[in-house]
């Protein structure tokens, strides 16, 4: 399937503008009640997040989130697909329509 040009400028619009915004943004000391001061600080933000505990308990929490509910989306995506598909059979069984 080709993307044709008008919904890849929405889906570059939408979703990696604002990743590039957030990464120049992480790159300053920004106040958002002084939205046009702009402090240079490089890589000290990065420093001080990777240096502070709050950071890796956070990170320990998000992947222990991860790992529990994408496989219970996936196995209940997948039990409710799997009992569709019995209804669907049944009824079509049921209506002559099946193929053998």
């Amino acid at each position: 399937m080709r993307c044709s040009p008008p919904a890849a400028l929405v889906t570059l619009a939408i979703a990696f503008l604002p990743m590039l915004q957030t990464a120049w943004m992480s790159l300053h000391d920004y106040v958002l009640f002084r939205p046009n001061d702009l402090t240079w600080v490089r890589l000290d933000n990065l420093k001080a997040a990777l240096a502070d505990e709050v950071c890796w308990i956070s990170l320990k929490h998000t992947i222990i989130w991860m790992c529990t509910t994408i496989p219970a989306q996936l196995a209940l995506g997948l039990i409710t697909a799997l009992l569709l598909m019995g209804v669907v059979v049944v009824y079509l069984r049921r209506t002559g329509k099946a193929v053998s």
